[in-house]
This record gives C-alpha cells, sequence and structure tokens, in this order.
C-alpha cells in the first residue's frame, strides 16, 4: 500500500529506523512557490465550530500520548515537541493543558524508575510482611517518645 507520513526535525532518525527495518521511504519534493499559509483560515474555523477546536485538541493530546508512550525516546521525546507551536499548526491559540501534565509526569515517572531500580521488588507477601513489620516499629516509636 501507500501511506503518506509527515515528519518534524526531531523525528527524522525514525525514517532511518523504517529504512533499516526494509520500509523504504520516498522523499516528495516541494514547491516553495506553491506554499499557503493556512493558520490564520485554521484559527477561524475553530473559533466558529467548537466540534472542530475539540477534535484539534483530540487530535493532539492523542499524538502526546504517543510520543510520551514510545519506546525510543531518542526520537519519540515529549520535551523536543514545541507544544504551543504544535497547538498553532492545528489552529489551536493555546496548547491543551492535558500535554504539560505529561510533560510533568515524564520527570516524575523517571524519578520512580530510579526509586524502583533501588529497591528490589517483593511478592505480595514480603509487602505485607514488610507492611506489618514497619507498623509494630511505629508502634514501639510510639511508645518510646511517650514515656
Amino acid at each position: 500500500g501507500r501511506s503518506l507520513l509527515f515528519v518534524s526535525e526531531h523525528e527524522k532518525p525514525f525514517v532511518e529506523e523504517l529504512n533499516k527495518k526494509g520500509i523504504s521511504l520516498h522523499k516528495i519534493s516541494q514547491n516553495p512557490q506553491r506554499y499557503l499559509r493556512i493558520q490564520s483560515s485554521l484559527q477561524s474555523i475553530c473559533s466558529e465550530h467548537q466540534d472542530v477546536k475539540y477534535l484539534a485538541q483530540r487530535a493532539i493530546i492523542s499524538y502526546i500520548r504517543f510520543v510520551y508512550k514510545a519506546h525510543n525516546k531518542a526520537i519519540f521525546n515529549v520535551k523536543k515537541i514545541n507544544l504551543e507551536l504544535f497547538a498553532k499548526s492545528y489552529g489551536l491559540l493555546t496548547a491543551p493543558h492535558i500535554m504539560n501534565k505529561a510533560a510533568e509526569n515524564d520527570s516524575e515517572d523517571e524519578a520512580e524508575d530510579e526509586e524502583a531500580e533501588q529497591k528490589p521488588k517483593l511478592s505480595k507477601i514480603e509487602q505485607l510482611r514488610l507492611k506489618q513489620k514497619m507498623k509494630k516499629i511505629e508502634k514501639k516509636q510510639g511508645k518510646i517518645t511517650t514515656n
């Protein structure tokens, strides 16, 4: 089959990955004289039709979620995306708020991953036993401080 793929600057290494997998791509030449500026038209459409604005927001959120969950962070990294510019390309005046949460969650997830690497994984029974031990220790400390 045939398909069309738009690739941003920071996603160009993805084309190389596709070539390694045996998927050949052909770059389409663009005629700069035929460029049209449609951003103002898109913005007016989004302001007039709330359903179109909603679909644009959902499309951006969907793409950001894909990038956030993608395994190859060297190519697909949420932090490399200019969210405001990306939203404007869809005719939105501002980026949807959920995209900022994805970037914040990224740093939180990295911290959680580091903690998980440091702590050994415990079975549910071991976790329960550990909780019980912690409660006993807390009770003993409570008795010591009150005496």
